[in-house]
């Protein structure tokens, strides 16, 4: 079973990259609630996106839990430095204080990615928006507070750009590993990873955090190997498909003939 679920992984990895949009030559914005989301959640595909496309990433907050804010902002960077992000931001908003008794506006977030994505607009113009699903992958408050936040700034459509949101998926299934490729569905946006050896480095940048417990789980983590995300556009055309009113208005006349 472990070795089927390896190669399967492996070719799973080979082939639906073929069939799956293409994303290149974005500014592709990696939006989490705090350091160390990056390495725990969104490895698979920043180690493929960064190859076509160029990257950021933003927290919303600094994860500070007993004044160690600061201290995670430099562990945020290292672990950026490390997986070769160079253009990174942290905010640090009294009203945006992680954990989970803190409570997340979700104007406020929006609002917060809204200056950044203004910020950025001219040359480093932001077009393409990754972050958490409405569950926020572990049920956090603040993760799917994220996700609300950005999905009010895409449904205003004031910006040009697509969203991609990674699948949650139970408990179980969220630290089977690599075993997990197997059942990989073909209708999001798949990226692997076959081995834990970045995650484990990224993951080791944050000495604030329980050092044997991370090493755990980014060698028994899902996400340290598989990224499955849906993909959100107001602009379908772009990847040669047919808007939802071209393809309805299609079908009523194939029904029609």
């Amino acid at each position: 079973m472990p070795f089927y679920s390896f190669f399967k992984g492996i070719f799973t990895q080979k082939t639906t990259y073929y069939y799956q949009r293409k994303v290149v030559k974005k500014n592709m914005l990696i939006v989490v609630a705090k350091p160390e989301d990056e390495a725990e959640f969104f490895l698979p595909v920043i180690d493929y996106m960064k190859r076509f496309n160029h990257i950021y990433i933003l927290a919303i907050s600094n994860g500070s839990q007993d004044g160690n804010g600061k201290q995670k902002e430099k562990e945020f960077a290292a672990s950026c430095k490390l997986l070769g992000i160079e253009d990174y931001a942290v905010y640090d908003e009294p009203d945006l204080q992680f954990g989970e008794k803190e409570f997340w506006e979700s104007d406020r977030v929006a609002d917060v990615i809204t200056k950044h994505l203004t910020s950025r607009q001219g040359e480093g113009e932001i077009d393409f928006i990754i972050t958490y699903d409405a569950n926020g992958q572990t049920y956090h408050p603040n993760r799917m507070a994220v996700h609300r936040g950005i999905s009010k700034v895409f449904e205003d459509r004031k910006f040009t750009l697509d969203v991609m949101t990674l699948r949650t998926v139970g408990k179980c299934k969220r630290y089977s590993a690599y075993f997990d490729c197997q059942n990989v569905m073909y209708d999001t946006m798949n990226y692997f990873k076959i081995f834990p050896n970045a995650a484990i480095k990224a993951r080791g940048c944050y000495s604030t955090s329980n050092k044997s417990r991370n090493i755990l789980k980014a060698i028994f983590c899902r996400y340290t190997y598989l990224n499955d995300l849906e993909h959100f556009t107001h602009t379908p055309e772009k990847y040669g498909e047919k808007k939802k009113e071209e393809v309805k208005q299609s079908d009523q006349k194939e029904i029609k003939e």
